[in-house]
């Protein structure tokens, strides 16, 4: 009896057939274990000496430092009724509260002519000298006229 159950087949008495491993299966199932530990070990061990992660998020777009900046215009003193802002002078705090506001012409060239425009200073004077000093046409003299005394409406208290 002890010979019957030596086979691996069935109880008749005969050895069955067994596995055959000739054609080297399990020994590539093998193979590519041991490749997919050596993967992970090497992913494991690049993890660990790559650089902390940062506390602070990165900027979500990208810093342009050629950018200019946005730099809001100061108020320059000016003399007279009416004249061109000097940039080289300092601001004068009594000037400040007469100044309505400041009147920027850029022409076809693209140069930017300035005046400042004060609480006192008559509409029609101020815009006949800006037009001749920027070359504007006289058709539109009546036009620059209104949009002043508008503005001057505006911020006269």
């Amino acid at each position: 009896m002890a010979e019957e159950c030596e086979g691996t087949g069935s109880n008749d008495g005969f050895p069955g057939p067994g596995l055959d491993m000739t054609h080297g299966f399990v020994h590539h199932i093998r193979k590519n274990q041991i490749k997919r530990d050596d993967y992970d070990k090497e992913v494991r061990h690049a993890k660990q000496n790559q650089r902390p992660p940062r506390r602070t998020p990165a900027p979500t777009r990208p810093r342009k430092p050629d950018m200019n900046r946005y730099m809001p215009p100061t108020n320059e003193p000016a003399t007279g009724p009416a004249k061109k802002i000097d940039h080289n002078s300092e601001p004068a705090t009594a000037l400040d509260e007469l100044v309505l506001f400041k009147l920027e012409y850029e022409d076809e060239d693209g140069d930017i002519s300035k005046l400042l425009v004060l609480k006192d200073d008559d509409p029609h004077e101020i815009a006949a000298e800006f037009a001749q000093e920027c070359g504007i046409h006289d058709s539109l003299v009546d036009a620059l006229v209104y949009r002043i005394e508008q503005e001057m409406k505006k911020r006269v208290k």
